[in-house]
């Protein structure tokens, strides 16, 4: 695989760790906010833990599997045509259209 690009369509593990980042990131916001109400710490003190979640969200997904990974723009290849049929050959019977008998 020659440039990963996370794929939404793809359901292999690196590109499903890649739609994480964004909740991920929205969920620590939150807690930093909510560490700032309840304890000591404000937000301008807690900033780089969003750092670290960020690097190790990162790390998480490159490290994991890319097999079974889908491309992008793959472009599908058809199916390989089916075999020719061979032409039945006609039978006497259809050469010469049958006479009235009287």
């Amino acid at each position: 695989m020659n440039g990963y690009k996370p794929n939404p369509a793809c359901g292999c593990e690196r590109c499903r760790r890649s739609g994480l980042m964004g909740p991920v990131m929205l969920i620590t916001v939150g807690a930093l906010f909510l560490m700032a109400n309840y304890t000591r710490f404000d937000f301008g003190e807690s900033w780089p833990i969003l750092l670290i979640v960020a690097g190790l969200m990162i790390f998480l997904r490159s490290s994991a599997s890319a097999e079974g990974h889908r491309d992008r723009y793959m472009v599908a290849t058809p199916p390989p045509p089916a075999a020719a049929a061979t032409p039945a050959t006609p039978s006497t019977h259809d050469q010469n259209p049958p006479t009235q008998v009287n």
